[in-house]
């Protein structure tokens, strides 16, 4: 199935203040078995983190240091449009600058989007049995589930937002990002436009990303999480 993309795909890493864990991030993605051309937009990360950053990145990886922080979607806008104006393929993976793609997880992924040109977003599992759903009145929520079998490929509300796969097709009906979030809640407002259009958004079980500090409380966290909780609903 791989052999029907054209390579290298692009991986587009949004970073902010954390360049360890976004030099674990591209070491994983460059171990995985597929040719991918890696870029990182920094959200105008403190100097001395960018700098460290920038000396102990591989050669091959493209770095962009933005003056201001845009926020997640908003740095992830400047690569998304740079690539539908001017890059190639069909299919570009996106990620947070602390996510740890498994073996085999970006192939999970690109094989099964392959396999139905509906699919507008896909995104890997964390290893926990929950999938993402969506009310009106109670916002977005992670139900328990019965773990399904390696290699399932399920509908949901909306992608987890460390990582996905994202449909160029899909995007240039639907848009990019919507930069009012900022941080927390883009994800699902994408996958919610996708379904609008009548895009499939999908989590394929047994690709996994680990995603360490996804739970690490913030009271600034817990405001753009309620705030745009809120404007989701709205």
């Amino acid at each position: 199935m791989l052999s029907k993309l054209d390579f290298p795909i692009p991986v587009f890493i949004c970073h902010w203040n954390n360049p360890s864990d976004c030099l674990r991030t591209v070491q994983c993605f460059l171990k995985q078995k597929m040719l991918l051309q890696v870029s990182i937009i920094d959200n105008a990360s403190e100097f001395d983190k960018f700098q460290f950053l920038r000396e102990n990145l591989p050669s091959e990886v493209e770095l962009i240091r933005l003056k201001e922080n845009r926020g997640y979607g908003g740095g992830l806008n400047v690569l998304l449009n740079r690539w539908l104006k001017h890059g190639k393929g069909d299919f570009c993976f996106i990620s947070a600058h602390d996510a740890l793609p498994q073996d085999g997880c970006l192939e999970m992924l690109i094989e099964s989007v392959l396999k139905d040109e509906k699919i507008g977003i896909a995104c890997p599992e964390y290893g926990v049995a929950h999938i993402p759903c969506f009310s009106p009145i109670r916002g977005p929520f992670l139900p328990y589930v019965t773990p399904r079998p390696l290699g399932t490929v399920e509908q949901v509300a909306f992608p987890h937002g460390t990582m996905m796969l994202l449909r160029r097709q899909c995007l240039e009906q639907i848009g990019i990002f919507d930069e009012r979030f900022f941080a927390y809640g883009e994800e699902i407002d994408i996958g919610l436009r996708a379904w609008k259009y009548g895009w499939k958004v999908v989590v394929v079980w047994g690709a996994i990303v680990v995603n360490p500090k996804r739970s690490v409380p913030s009271v600034i966290a817990s405001y753009l999480q309620l705030r745009n909780a809120l404007l989701l609903i709205r």
